[in-house]
């Protein structure tokens, strides 16, 4: 899956994750495009086995836990409780960096979640990365997020009538 394509889902589980505070968007879409990213930085030193597993995930999301935690008691920047806070990141973090790995598990080369425990490479499908068909798979993952976010957001029933209405439906 192209890089970009991990960066739209991990953005659109940013926007999911907004729901409730909406002054956060911004911040978890960036936050969210950089977890699904993240995990290709490994291109040149064991790809896909030393960023795209369960274990490195944790470890830095863990970082990411203390350093936030540290940061937060001497500069509290959020206008939102901490723990509001933390929820909200480590949730669109972490979730776009497993968004990544299932992603990526669509492909021929899979991905192994559990190195360097086991060797186990874990494939659902056996698609090209920069095929057609799995950058579409992303898109309409993305997508549905989207709509979920918007659905939650607003109401989407004054927008279905002022359309009906519009169209005489």
């Amino acid at each position: 899956m192209r890089r970009s394509i991990h960066g739209l889902m991990g953005s659109a589980l940013g926007l999911l994750a907004s729901t409730n505070a909406p002054l956060l968007i911004l911040y978890l879409l960036i936050l969210g495009w950089i977890g699904g990213w993240i995990p290709d930085l490994d291109l040149r030193f064991k790809h896909r086995k030393s960023l795209h597993n369960i274990w490195m995930a944790g470890f830095v999301s863990a970082i990411i836990y203390i350093v936030l935690y540290q940061t937060y008691i001497q500069y509290p920047l959020s206008p939102y409780p901490f723990n509001l806070f933390i929820e909200k990141t480590l949730i669109v973090f972490s979730g776009s960096w497993m968004l990544h790995l299932f992603g990526d598990s669509l492909t021929v080369r899979g991905v192994y979640p559990l190195y360097p425990v086991s060797n186990y490479r874990f494939r659902i499908a056996k698609l090209r990365s920069s095929g057609f068909t799995v950058n579409f798979i992303g898109v309409l993952i993305a997508l549905a997020m989207v709509f979920l976010w918007f659905k939650t957001v607003v109401n989407i029933d004054v927008y279905i009538k002022y359309l009906r209405s519009l169209t005489g439906l």
